[in-house]
């Protein structure tokens, strides 16, 4: 199994993100989706980040990608992409989870890296992908009063 660095610089492109369709979640990744169509991501969605940030830092370290459902195989009873669910303006989205991002935990967790893949890889576009690298932590961390997340935008 790949660690999460190596699934981070693997994903480069929107067939690399594609190719996830199928995949399994594991200790190391994880799917989300977003209902924001204005790049504000919604309160749901900074918990959402805020919990993987811990809960990674605290394992092997993780890779989130945003804008890929997720869902039960009920033949296997895991949580596996099962669709693309591009955001649109991603580019806003990656900047507002950033401008967030020191509100997630106490302390910060260091090292966090994003990247954006659009559709098609079209740089004119504004849908697409967001991934996260959060690295493994030595050291404890906690997640911030979900009420922070409501007063920030």
């Amino acid at each position: 199994m790949l660690n999460a660095l190596e699934i981070y610089n693997k994903i480069n492109n929107h067939k690399d993100v594609q190719s996830l369709i199928g995949t399994q979640e594991h200790l190391f990744l994880d799917f989300k989706t977003s209902v924001t169509t204005d790049g504000i991501p919604p309160n749901d969605d900074k918990n959402n980040f805020k919990e993987a940030i811990s809960g990674f830092a605290h394992q092997e370290g993780g890779v989130i990608i945003w804008g890929v459902d997720c869902r039960i195989n009920p033949n296997t009873g895991t949580d596996e992409a099962v669709s693309e669910k591009p955001i649109i303006n991603v580019g806003d989205f990656q900047k507002r989870l950033g401008d967030f991002f020191p509100y997630t935990t106490e302390p910060l967790v260091d090292g966090l890296l994003s990247k954006l893949i659009l559709v098609n890889d079209d740089v004119s576009g504004n849908a697409g992908f967001l991934i996260h690298f959060i690295p493994k932590s030595y050291k404890a961390h906690r997640v911030l009063n979900p009420k922070k997340s409501v007063l920030f935008y």
